[in-house]
């Protein structure tokens, strides 16, 4: 009987453990949130402070639409009235700058347990803008209702994957104008083992000698934080969505090159 007794008493222990094990929860696993752009471009057109917000209603919005020069970037115009019960707004823009250019871009944006964290990156092109802009990028997100918090980062070439092909659009010889390039004149195509291969059209009228590895080939390259070496001559580098800027000494004799991702070349 009292083995009886003690068996009975270790069967409820288990079901009890049982019980218990099944009540913890699984840690929260942060997620990448999917986003559209509304609108992108050079001059927001407001304060010319840099800002950061998050709209939730539609009046909100209506009244920055009413109030900045973003509803002139905006194509579909769908995106004037949302329903803002499934969507919200996240909205950053940098101060007003001096001629020069510059952008501004949100790369990721992760869902945490209790907030939200919008990674910022900002990229000063250095191209030859005749006029003050004040960058800015508006998306649309599904709705989370929670804290969002704004963090700054700096791009990273194997971070966005730019193990693909591009095209050089402008080249900077130094203090001389820029060269312009049409695509499929000089592509860049970096592959997995460290090598990049370079297709050089020689028929192009405004072919710079001073642009790197100037000979259709196979290169090396090696990454060591924001620098590039490209065939054992050190660059610096940056990477803004579909934009890789290589540069070397710019504010001197030094070179500059600005290529497009081609994949997004498809409809230029």
């Amino acid at each position: 009987m009292r083995k009886l007794i003690v068996l009975a008493g270790l069967f409820l222990v288990g079901v009890a453990c049982n019980s218990d094990d099944s009540k913890t929860e699984k840690p929260y696993e942060p997620r990448e949130v999917e986003m559209e752009t509304i609108a992108q471009g050079d001059y927001f057109g407001t304060s010319g402070e840099r800002e950061f917000r998050v709209i939730r209603e539609q009046s909100e919005w209506s009244d920055l639409l009413d109030n900045s020069h973003i509803r002139s970037y905006i194509s579909n115009p769908l995106h004037f009235v949302l329903d803002f019960t499934q969507f919200e707004i996240v909205v950053v823009s940098d101060i007003e700058k001096l001629p020069g250019g510059s952008s501004i871009d949100m790369v990721h944006i992760i869902e945490h347990e209790h907030n939200v964290i919008v990674k910022v990156d900002g990229l000063i092109r250095g191209n030859e803008a005749l006029r003050k802009n004040q960058p800015f990028h508006i998306v649309k997100i599904p709705k989370l209702s929670k804290p969002i918090v704004f963090e700054s980062v700096e791009s990273n070439l194997t971070d966005l994957k730019f193990k693909e092909i591009w095209n050089l659009r402008e080249f900077s010889p130094g203090l001389a104008p820029y060269h312009y390039y049409e695509v499929g004149d000089i592509r860049w195509i970096f592959t997995e083992n460290n090598q990049v291969y370079t297709e050089v059209n020689h028929q192009s009228s405004d072919y710079h000698y001073k642009i790197p590895m100037n000979e259709t080939g196979n290169y090396t390259y090696t990454i060591q934080g924001d620098s590039l070496f490209l065939n054992s001559q050190l660059y610096q580098y940056k990477v803004m969505g579909d934009t890789l800027i290589v540069h070397w000494d710019v504010p001197a004799d030094g070179v500059e090159l600005i290529f497009l991702r081609e994949r997004a070349l498809v409809n230029f």
